[in-house]
């Protein structure tokens, strides 16, 4: 399991279990936090692949959080997370029915989050999590960005190159592409969990929304055009 961990004083905690760790479940982790609890100044990771992954180092960068990694085979840099994975397994992984399902998992956890840990003294701090958190919320000014902001900043991005039909080829399709940008490297963005709602975007700003090529289109649009001329080659002759 993994546990991204939000680095906003004593409790600003994203949660979930999952299958596997991946970028996917990491982003929708990450932005359910942000969502919740504002933007953080700083997060502190492990150096798996996903919060090693160029997508969580760019978004950070987007958001203005100062992305930190523990240091690799350095556990007591990661003393505090390895300690709440510990109260996890033996407070709550304990109790858990076998056979339910994910869904019913994350819904357990978050409500033993919710009902038990926030609630319950910590001694390492000497207070509840939730009321050490609330004093330290009262001292600093959140910033909060909304979900389409959210979900702008964790975009995936591509370069393509357009062909001379005014398409790209991106994961084995076709999309097309507005003729202005034919020869010339673009760059494509889309969310994590939807590889084919394309963006095209251009010094950073959005375009427009690109979509699968419709062929027959595509054909009427490039066919190649006969220019009338005063030539004539009726009966071997050549008319001014």
């Amino acid at each position: 399991m993994r546990h991204p961990r939000r680095s906003l004083p004593y409790g600003g905690v994203g949660h979930a279990f999952n299958t596997s760790e991946t970028i996917s479940s990491l982003t929708l982790v990450l932005k359910e936090a942000f969502l919740a609890y504002g933007i953080p100044k700083r997060l502190y990771v492990d150096n798996g692949p996903s919060f090693s992954s160029d997508l969580l180092s760019k978004s950070c960068a987007m958001a203005g959080i100062s992305l930190i990694h523990s240091k690799p085979y350095d556990s007591p840099s990661r003393g505090k997370v390895e300690r709440l994975f510990r109260t996890i397994r033996e407070r709550f992984l304990s109790g858990v029915q076998k056979g339910i399902t994910l869904r019913e998992l994350n819904e357990a956890f978050w409500l033993w989050l919710q009902e038990d840990y926030h609630h319950k003294l910590h001694n390492g701090i000497g207070d509840k999590p939730i009321d050490r958190y609330n004093a330290s919320v009262a001292r600093i000014e959140l910033r909060r960005l909304c979900k389409a902001e959210l979900d702008e900043i964790f975009l995936i991005r591509h370069e393509r190159l357009v062909n001379n039909d005014a398409t790209i080829s991106f994961k084995g399709s076709l999309y097309e592409v507005p003729p202005a940008y034919i020869r010339h490297k673009i760059e494509l963005r889309h969310p994590v969990d939807d590889p084919h709602q394309l963006y095209l975007y251009d010094n950073g700003v959005r375009v427009c929304t690109i979509k699968l090529l419709d062929k027959k289109e595509n054909a009427r649009s490039f066919r190649p055009q006969s220019v009338p001329t005063n030539l004539s080659f009726h009966k071997g002759r050549v008319l001014p």
